[in-house]
C-alpha cells in the first residue's frame, strides 16, 4: 500500500501546480515551485504557502512539506530584468486587471466614436430630488 489513498491521488491530479503524481510520490511543477519561493521570501509559512496555492496540507502530511521545503534549498527561480524573482500569481492578477482596463477603454472609445457620428442617443438626465 502507498503512501497515498487513490481518492488523494485523484484530488492531487486537479492541482495545476502538480506535474504528475501516484501512491508514493508527488512531483510539483515549476510554477508551484516558483510561487512558493517568491511566497516564502515574503515570509509566509510552508504549510500557509500550500493552503494558498490550494494544495491541503492536511491531505500531504507534514513531512511531505517538510522534505519539499528542504528540496527547494538549491531551487533558482525566474527572474525579471530587475533581477527579482517573478511571482506569476501575482502576473496574473496584473494582466487581469489590465485587460479590465483596457476593456473599458474600448467601451469609452466606441461610445466616443458614436458620439462624434452623432449616433449616440441622448442620456437623460439623472434625477437628484429626494423622496
Amino acid at each position: 500500500m502507498g503512501i497515498y489513498s487513490p481518492e488523494v491521488v485523484e484530488i492531487l491530479k486537479q492541482s495545476p501546480y502538480i506535474e504528475n503524481v501516484s501512491e508514493h510520490v508527488i512531483q510539483y511543477g515549476d510554477a508551484f515551485k516558483q510561487e512558493f519561493y517568491c511566497l516564502s521570501q515574503q515570509g509566509h509559512k510552508p504549510k500557509d504557502i500550500f493552503l494558498s496555492l490550494g494544495l491541503d496540507p492536511a491531505l500531504l502530511g507534514s513531512n511531505v512539506i517538510r522534505s519539499f521545503v528542504r528540496s527547494m534549498k538549491d531551487f533558482q527561480p525566474e527572474l525579471n530584468q530587475a533581477g527579482q524573482p517573478i511571482s506569476i500569481t501575482r502576473s496574473l492578477i496584473e494582466k487581469d486587471e489590465e485587460i479590465e482596463k483596457l476593456k473599458f477603454e474600448v467601451k469609452f472609445l466606441k461610445k466616443k466614436r458614436l458620439i462624434d457620428l452623432g449616433m449616440f442617443p441622448k442620456e437623460k438626465p439623472n434625477d437628484t430630488t429626494l423622496d
